[in-house]
């Protein structure tokens, strides 16, 4: 198909493009991935960036993402899509508004934050390579 939608994957020394369902399966294979995400914690104010560690296992949520990947930092948890045709589409960060539950003084807290998803998905692993012949 000539509109295929292609999802590029990052390791340490090299990039490789796949098609969505082989970038399932990359992610599958290797077991763990990571994504840049940028935001202002709520509790402390202060700003958090960096790259956090994802598994290839969607999780259905009941937010504005529907099907997504989580993470978790120092208990909030955070949600990127996990779309490949939403990654094949993305060519820059953007932002999502997440609402978010945290404990603050013995109560839930509701909020909002802005959370800034890096448009790199980055394996941990080199790639196979195909035999030649």
């Amino acid at each position: 198909m000539l509109s295929e939608k292609i999802v590029t994957l990052f390791s340490n020394d090299a990039l490789k493009r796949f098609t969505i369902l082989e970038a399932y399966a990359e992610l599958k294979r290797q077991g763990t991935f990571s994504v840049f995400l940028s935001f202002i914690d709520p509790r402390t104010d202060c700003l958090v960036e960096g790259n956090f560690q994802f598994y290839p296992n969607p999780v259905k949520t009941y937010s504005n993402m529907g099907v997504c990947y989580l993470t978790e930092h120092l208990g909030l948890t955070l949600k990127i899509p996990s779309s490949m045709e939403w990654w094949a589409t993305h060519e820059k960060s953007t932002f999502h508004n997440q609402d978010i539950t945290y404990l603050k003084e013995g109560e839930y807290v509701k909020a909002t934050i802005k959370l800034e998803i890096g448009s790199r998905i980055r394996v941990p692993n080199a790639f196979e390579v195909a035999p030649s012949m």
